[in-house]
């Protein structure tokens, strides 16, 4: 806010300095009333436009709630919980602790996921084994693990199946179910149990690497003894 109303007072200023050395030059000021009162007008307006658009969007928050303090929100990139709600800017925030503040304009008329607003949300998990492991064995050992976690929703039932077979592994998906509010720490606690099983059983998750292959045989002198 003090950094828009500096900038007003800036362009205020400076369009009564334009006008005071316009009389000092001799120039009729009074045939211009009219239309420097009109150019004045629209420069302050130019200038108070955002402040007022973020002002009624922070009135139209209030209004309508459709986010409050608390909620765990999506905006674009931003994924946190609401901290703040002011009239001229919120404050997110990030599940990674930084605090994002975001004009009210922006937060109003963005299309926002609000997951406290939802009883569940259904999230993904991609898991990549070596081709040399066990598909049948991989998918039963990841569908105990789900099955186990106490917030996992029944119902929906979740769904594991093979999705691609990648460059490393073969990659299978699984979706589930769980609570909108404790989603994420049921995600990381699901892939983090997974791994644990998969040492358990010998089940390899693959690092990224490549085979080389020459066309023709390289030649490679052995050494000479002396």
């Amino acid at each position: 806010v003090a950094a828009a109303t500096s900038k007003l007072l800036y362009i205020i200023l400076f369009v009564i300095t334009v006008f005071i050395a316009l009389g000092v030059a001799g120039v009729d000021l009074s045939s211009a009333a009219l239309a420097g009162g009109t150019i004045t007008g629209l420069v302050v307006g130019l200038a108070l436009q955002p402040i007022l658009s973020n002002f009624f969007a922070g009135l139209l928050i209030f209004s309508e709630r459709p986010v409050n303090i608390g909620d765990l929100v999506q905006l674009e990139e931003q994924l946190g919980y609401v901290i703040d709600i002011g009239l001229l800017s919120s404050k997110v925030r990030k599940i990674t602790g930084e605090v994002v503040r975001i004009p009210n304009d922006k937060f109003f008329t963005s299309n926002i996921i609000n997951y406290s607003k939802a009883v569940a949300k259904a999230f993904e998990l991609d898991i990549g084994i070596s081709y040399n492991s066990d598909i049948a064995k991989a998918v039963k050992v990841i569908k105990e693990v789900i099955n186990k976690h106490p917030y996992v929703l029944a119902e929906p039932e979740p769904v594991i199946w093979v999705n691609e077979f990648g460059d490393n592994a073969v990659i299978i998906k699984a979706l589930v179910w769980a609570p909108s509010s404790l989603w994420i720490k049921v995600r990381r606690e699901l892939l983090e149990d997974i791994k644990v099983r998969f040492d358990q059983e010998g089940i390899e998750i693959p690092f990224p690497q490549r085979v080389v292959w020459f066309r023709t045989p390289l030649n490679i002198k052995e050494g000479v003894e002396g």
